[in-house]
């Protein structure tokens, strides 16, 4: 009888649990190939002109690949900490990259909680914005140019 009711206290339990909300795969926009959208991958490399691009390169060498990973993890810390608008660090992936280096990448974007990154056919990008400052009302006002 004390089994019974063991059993019984563990299935009320998993019930009640609430289920995980993960569908098994990686969410990710990708930038659109239509020229009018304003989040296409032309306007992202017309945005990526204006700035100091930090490149780094992918191969198929998994050491390499491993410490390219490390350098660019401590670069948006350090870009992010010091509110670095100039800067944006591109990752070139090679035939040689897997999809494990993609996801850390992209781990490091939601670890530090970097809003803006984007995959545009081989190269990965992350850039910062300089987020507007309050107007006189105290209410954040947008900044024109």
């Amino acid at each position: 009888m004390f089994g019974f009711q063991i059993i019984l206290l563990a299935c009320i339990i998993a019930i009640s649990l609430p289920k995980p909300q993960s569908n098994g795969w990686l969410k990710f926009q990708v930038p659109s190939v239509n020229t009018r959208s304003a989040w296409s991958g032309y306007a992202l490399l017309e945005h990526m002109k204006t700035k100091t691009l930090i490149c780094f390169n992918l191969s198929g060498n998994k050491e390499h690949n491993d410490s390219v990973i490390c350098q660019v993890d401590s670069l948006v810390r350090v870009l992010y900490k010091n509110n670095d608008t100039i800067h944006a660090i591109s990752v070139h992936f090679s035939a040689g990259s897997t999809y494990g280096q993609f996801v850390r990448l992209v781990n490091t974007m939601k670890t530090e909680l970097v809003p803006y990154y984007a995959l545009w056919e081989d190269d990965f990008y992350t850039w910062r914005v300089l987020k507007p400052k309050p107007g006189k009302t105290g209410k954040i006002e947008p900044l024109y140019m």
